[in-house]
């Protein structure tokens, strides 16, 4: 049928672009997979992105391990090509989808909660102790924004006052930022310098209750599990001060292609829109609800800006924090880290 037949397409151009990083050039092949496996999104990526690597998974020993080149997503990106390594059984193995609770293949994962919404809209439960995936539909909607994922419920209410509690009673004391807008701001661990272009080691390492933080990530969301967290910020919006976030881009050569945002202390809308454009077409507005989980990769990361408008802050406060991977590129003598008694877990 017609409404089938856009289906079709629909989740091929998902497939190709994320496969392929192009939409239409690879289109064909796309929807051939996809029609070969009955539909099936996941096998079609997973055949797609095999024979694009020219990668074959063999019965090899744990020790064995296969290395491909992954290309980043801008071309004024300074890494170029970022070298991932991983053991053959990683790639074969299947993991839980967190949105669905279907087995899907690791190597595949990305692709498969991009497109699972579109060809599963009903959620099946499962026994697994694992964040809400959340793909919010309606005029706050985000399903068609490739790497944008919102995991509904990541911390409790206690945790919540517990985690702000420490927030704002720690070290360093909250400061007026005009980056991006004005707010309040504090950070932890490495240093980006964004004047100067380098990453130092800062004061240390982030504090016990954010690793907390990182380490539920990593064992609750499957495509988070090798995620490193090197530096932290905490972003205090009060909407009567005039608080917001300008649209912008975060740095795309010191920091890497994951961005992790956890949400406090009150409700607000993200707008995304596409980067160099005004067309409300390339735009997509998302609510990130208190104690939510947002992840950022590919085209929510690289190709959208995202900002808060003043008018979205739906509370009279909102605390935000944000978590990245940002290499050292200069070595320096960290300093000792200040005493700090509080903990969270």
């Amino acid at each position: 049928s017609k409404d089938e037949a856009m289906d079709e397409d629909g989740s091929a151009r998902l497939v190709s672009e994320a496969v392929f990083g192009d939409v239409e050039k690879n289109l064909e092949d796309a929807k051939r997979a996809i029609q070969k496996h009955g539909g099936n999104v996941d096998l079609a990526a997973t055949e797609l992105m095999g024979a694009k690597k020219n990668l074959f998974v063999p019965k090899r020993t744990t020790q064995t391990r296969l290395c491909f080149a992954v290309p980043t997503k801008r071309t004024n990106d300074v890494r170029g090509v970022q070298q991932t390594r991983m053991p053959v059984e990683d790639e074969a193995r299947l993991v839980d989808c967190p949105q669905c609770g279907r087995k899907v293949p690791f190597l595949t994962i990305n692709v498969h909660l991009d497109t699972c919404g579109l060809i599963l809209p009903k959620r099946v439960k499962t026994n697994r102790p694992a964040p809400t995936h959340e793909s919010v539909e309606g005029d706050h909607g985000c399903r068609t924004l490739l790497g944008h994922h919102v995991f509904m419920n990541f911390i409790t209410e206690q945790e919540e006052v517990d985690l702000l509690r420490w927030i704002d009673t720690c070290s360093p004391p909250w400061k007026t930022l005009r980056i991006n807008g004005r707010h309040h701001g504090k950070k932890w661990g490495h240093f980006v310098n964004l004047r100067d272009r380098k990453v130092t080691l800062g004061d240390g390492p982030l504090p016990e209750p954010l690793l907390h933080l990182v380490k539920r990530m990593r064992q609750s969301i499957p495509f988070l599990e090798m995620f490193l967290a090197t530096d932290a910020n905490a972003i205090e919006y009060i909407p009567n001060q005039g608080h917001e976030l300008l649209p912008h881009v975060d740095d795309r050569q010191l920091t890497k292609d994951t961005l992790v945002n956890l949400s406090l202390a009150g409700d607000c809308i993200m707008t995304f829109q596409r980067e160099g454009t005004s067309s409300e077409e390339l735009r997509r507005e998302v609510l990130l609800p208190r104690r939510s989980l947002q992840v950022l990769q590919k085209d929510a990361r690289y190709t959208y800006t995202h900002a808060i408008k003043n008018e979205h802050l739906l509370s009279s406060r909102r605390v935000s924090v944000t978590f990245r991977d940002s290499p050292v590129t200069e070595q320096q003598t960290p300093k000792p880290p200040a005493a700090d008694k509080s903990s969270f877990k």
